[in-house]
């Protein structure tokens, strides 16, 4: 906030027309074509600044009339839909503070980020999921279209910050601190793949 995040607005000529609150996932997702990408991101209000964020990364890209933000709550929504950034309502199944210490609600944040993709999948398109706290610096399309051309129907990812570490796929019984996909790997506590 100290940053001035709560003031930014995208820039609206990257933007689709703006659709109304209560609009479908294909709705918001018409310019997107068949077997097309779909960037999709979801949170609540506890988590504006870093959706901004990813908003922002993800227009810079050119990717603008390809994305949605799926608000778990009202005051989300509201806010998404003030800047014209395509949102599709999830509100009331969430609420609007930090919930990762409950993990009934965690798990069901899971579960509808899940259903959230079935509506892209669903139709024929491909679902490119991240975190709020991701942002893009460049564009994942050519691995992912990579992964699609040798018949892949699902990539996952890791937490994992070492990209030494990540890159490393020997067999080795421990792996560094958040990297816990490698081959070999026995250590407890240490198999961490992305939901």
């Amino acid at each position: 906030q100290a940053d001035g995040m709560p003031s930014w607005r995208p820039d609206l000529t990257k933007l689709p027309p703006q659709r109304p609150a209560n609009a479908s996932m294909e709705q918001l997702l018409e310019h997107v074509p068949i077997g097309g990408h779909a960037w999709l991101a979801f949170g609540n209000a506890g988590v504006s600044e870093m959706l901004s964020n990813w908003v922002q990364h993800v227009l810079s890209l050119g990717m603008g009339w390809q994305f949605v933000v799926a608000a778990f709550d009202v005051p989300l929504l509201i806010a998404l839909h003030e800047r014209r950034i395509p949102a599709y309502n999830y509100s009331g199944a969430l609420p609007a503070t930090h919930f990762r210490h409950a993990p009934y609600l965690f798990h069901r944040m899971g579960f509808l980020k899940a259903e959230l993709i079935t509506h892209v999948l669903r139709p024929g398109r491909h679902a490119l999921v991240s975190d709020s706290d991701v942002a893009w610096v460049g564009s994942p399309l050519p691995v992912l279209d990579e992964l699609l051309a040798r018949g892949a129907t699902l990539a996952t990812s890791t937490d994992c910050l070492d990209v030494q570490s990540d890159a490393d796929k020997t067999v080795r019984p421990r792996s560094a601190y958040m990297c816990g996909h490698n081959p070999g790997n026995t250590a407890s506590g240490d198999v961490v793949f992305n939901t």
